[in-house]
């Protein structure tokens, strides 16, 4: 009989460890999630003008906007990673190793993991959560690891191997944070979402030590 994994998955510390490094950052992350609020509000009131006064294609602005979102997006997972391992935050440096390579692989592997997510929850629900939760910690392994969008598909396959139960528990305890966090008058998510990226950081952290 093979040898189960050991579960390196403890949702009651990862969420603590969330909370302390959300404290510890607290200064970092406000000023970031209000810098990321600003673009966003822009980027879109730029480009409802573009559409409607200078008669750009919708299509193309609404993809430009998409971009911007997601380079936010690599900024604050580098972030969450970099403080989950100890380093010091600072707004100065949140662009420091975010190259175009890094920026690419990430929004190819967030589209692609999209697309099989999508397709598999309309054709059969069970297999979309099943990729969900196989390729659970992908976008980190780009941002970590510097790899491709197939590179990491295949390390989060191995990290979440034999883990899918735990991972599912995990990711439902975090769904219900965050949804506290909404009825907060939304307020709450300023709060929740860090606390749970960094709870996901730290299980990626403790799996992806052990070889």
């Amino acid at each position: 009989m093979s040898k189960q994994p050991q579960s390196l998955i403890a949702i009651g510390d990862a969420l603590s460890q969330g909370w302390r490094l959300t404290l510890a950052h607290s200064g970092f992350l406000v000023l970031l999630f209000v810098a990321m609020a600003v673009v966003s509000m822009v980027s879109s009131a730029l480009g409802n003008v573009l559409v409607s006064d200078a008669g750009f294609p919708p299509m193309l602005v609404r993809f430009v906007v998409r971009l911007i979102n997601s380079l936010e997006t690599v900024i604050l997972l580098k972030a969450i990673l970099d403080g989950a391992r100890g380093k010091k935050l600072a707004i100065g440096k949140v662009f420091e190793g975010v190259t175009p390579s890094l920026f690419l692989h990430y929004v190819i592997t967030q589209w692609v993991l999209g697309l099989i997510t999508v397709v598999g929850l309309i054709f059969f629900i069970v297999p979309g959560i099943y990729f969900m939760l196989k390729y659970f910690f992908a976008t980190y392994v780009v941002i970590d690891k510097r790899v491709g969008f197939a590179a990491a598909m295949k390390e989060s396959a191995r990290l979440t191997k034999g883990r899918k139960v735990d991972l599912l528990g995990f990711g439902v305890v975090l769904l219900i944070v965050n949804l506290l966090g909404l009825l907060c008058v939304g307020i709450g998510l300023l709060v929740t979402v860090p606390v749970t990226m960094f709870a996901v950081a730290t299980v990626y952290n403790n799996l992806s030590s052990k070889k």
